[in-house]
């Protein structure tokens, strides 16, 4: 065992032993959930810290499923888990509770494939939203267009994505902005497929350009230019 200095600090220096005292005792996170798991025959498979540094190996931890990883972090003022689990593009679910066995429970049904209505049935903390869900149905882009095309968030785009929603090739991508730009993945689930990118200018009009093709970008003044641009990225004439 490591010698407890200023790079390796005590159990009880880094966590509140007052509101974790199992985890003190354990060492930390990580190791109560492996702990707490074993002793009640829940397989969570490895448990480990979320970062190399002392500290965070005290008070984070993952477990890792084939449906992407699940991390877990400390409440400060309060005993509390905060439960997150992450996929590729887009978060499955997340919540808390001030119970460890929850937690472990919750990472053992994930892993053993439990759908999302059936975590938040038997785990009513852990929510999701409308397009978690149809991302395991397996559908998630007409949900994707419906938020968009709703949300006040970007009501000062609406005109520009009914305008590519109305195009029965483009509303089969997947849209969803980024710092301003708004970006069609080609596939919802790999990023790296290929993206068209729309940035409107100041002067007015819109930059068009795509991740995957030899023209890097144009500069028009309409939404009908968008759209024919678009559509020739896509390989259609």
């Amino acid at each position: 065992m490591e010698p407890e200095n200023e790079s390796n600090p005590k159990v009880s220096e880094v966590l509140n032993p007052d509101l974790y005292p199992d985890l003190v005792q354990s060492g930390g996170l990580a190791s109560a959930i492996l702990q707490t798991s074993q002793a009640s025959g829940i397989e969570v498979g490895v448990i480990r810290p979320m970062s190399s540094s002392k500290e965070s190996q005290l008070v984070t931890a993952e477990a890792i499923s084939n449906r992407g990883p699940i991390s877990i972090l400390l409440g400060a003022e309060k005993r509390w888990f905060s439960i997150s689990i992450e996929g590729d593009v887009h978060p499955w679910a997340s919540g808390g509770t001030a119970d460890l066995l929850s937690v472990a429970r919750v990472i053992g049904a994930w892993r053993k494939g439990v759908k999302l209505k059936e975590l938040n049935a038997h785990f009513p903390f852990m929510q999701y939203d409308e397009l978690a869900q149809s991302y395991e149905n397996g559908d998630p882009v007409a949900t994707q267009w419906g938020n968009l095309l709703t949300d006040e968030m970007f009501s000062s785009a609406r005109g520009l994505l009914r305008q590519i929603h109305s195009d029965d090739q483009l509303r089969k991508l997947f849209p969803f902005f980024s710092h301003g730009t708004l970006r069609l993945a080609r596939d919802y689930s790999d990023r790296t497929a290929g993206e068209i990118w729309i940035t409107p200018l100041r002067s007015g009009g819109y930059r068009i350009e795509s991740t995957d093709s030899d023209i890097n970008r144009e500069e028009v003044e309409s939404t009908d230019q968008i759209i024919d641009i678009a559509l020739s990225l896509l390989g259609r004439p």
